[in-house]
C-alpha cells in the first residue's frame, strides 16, 4: 500500500508540474511575437548599421577619386611646363627627355584609367586597392617633381 502510495504520489507530482511547467497557446503566440518583434528591430539595426558602412564607403571612394584627379592634373601640368623648358634646348636634349616625358604620361593616363575602371568589390578590396594606387601616383609624382634638364 505504501509503495502504491508512493508511486501515486510521484506519478501526480510528474503530472502536476508538468501541467503547471506548460505554456497555454496565448503565452505561445505572445512569446512567439516577442521573438519577432526583437528579430525585426535587429534586423533594422542591421539595415541602418549596413547604410552607414555603404555611406562611409561611398564618400571615401568619391573623396579618393576627387584627390587622385588632382593628382592626375597636377603630374599633367608639371610635365607640360618641363615640356615649355625643354622647348628652348637642343634637338639631342629633347629626344632624351621626351622619351621619359612620354613613359610618364602613359603611367598617369594608365593610373587614371585603372581608377576609372574600378568596380566596387568590398570595402577590404578598396583598401588595397587604395593604398596600392595612392602609392604608385605618390611614386609617379615624385619622379615627375624630379624631372630636371641635365647637360
Amino acid at each position: 500500500m505504501k509503495k502504491s502510495l508512493l508511486v501515486l504520489w510521484v506519478t501526480a507530482s510528474l503530472f502536476g508540474s508538468l501541467f503547471l511547467s506548460c505554456k497555454n497557446s496565448a503565452e505561445k503566440i505572445d512569446d512567439a511575437q516577442e521573438d519577432v518583434t526583437t528579430a525585426n528591430e535587429n534586423v533594422d539595426e542591421a539595415e541602418e548599421e549596413l547604410a552607414v558602412v555603404e555611406q562611409d564607403y561611398q564618400d571615401d571612394l568619391q573623396e579618393f577619386r576627387l584627390k587622385s584627379a588632382e593628382l592626375y592634373d597636377a603630374n599633367n601640368r608639371n610635365m607640360e611646363a618641363f615640356n615649355l623648358l625643354l622647348a628652348k634646348e637642343s634637338k639631342i636634349i629633347k629626344e632624351r627627355y621626351n622619351l621619359k616625358i612620354a613613359e610618364l604620361k602613359a603611367r598617369n593616363e594608365n593610373l587614371k584609367k585603372t581608377l576609372d575602371e574600378y568596380q566596387d568589390s568590398g570595402t577590404g578590396q578598396w583598401e588595397t586597392f587604395k593604398t596600392n594606387l595612392s602609392m604608385d601616383m605618390e611614386k609617379l609624382g615624385n619622379e615627375v617633381a624630379d624631372l630636371k634638364i641635365e647637360n
